[in-house]
């Protein structure tokens, strides 16, 4: 009797441990962030960010920015990026400019189920 009751036991608790049901996210938070010169600041940014995923070649697409950084909720994967638009700016002496822009990479890994971030330098049209 004491040994059925310590297999009951046994088998109870290897159904319980096997019913634990993982759950990967399939959606990642990512933030793209626009680099200038060395001796510049950013200081407001207009324009499209293109996302194509490498697999499903599925874009997003991304129009509102928080000063140099455009941020998405996109599937977890390997992106194509193309920045273009539209940047004000200042230099060390204080003097502001406004200049259109482009920005890109063939390749970036946007995997992790938290926040990801790629760099983009900015190339002055």
């Amino acid at each position: 009797m004491k040994r059925l009751l310590i297999i009951c036991m046994m088998t109870c608790g290897f159904i319980i441990s096997s019913c634990h049901q993982d759950e990967d996210s399939l959606f990642a938070e990512a933030a793209i962030v626009l680099q200038g010169e060395t001796d510049i600041v950013l200081d407001r940014v207009q324009g499209t960010v293109s996302l194509t995923n490498l697999n499903t070649t599925q874009v997003f697409t991304v129009s509102s920015f928080e000063g140099n950084i455009a941020r998405a909720s996109i599937l977890r994967g390997s992106y194509a990026i193309l920045v273009e638009g539209t940047a004000q700016y200042h230099d060390a002496s204080g003097k502001t400019y406004i200049r259109m822009f482009r920005a890109s990479t063939d390749y970036v890994g946007l995997e992790k189920e938290g926040h990801n971030e790629a760099m983009l330098n900015i190339i002055w049209m």
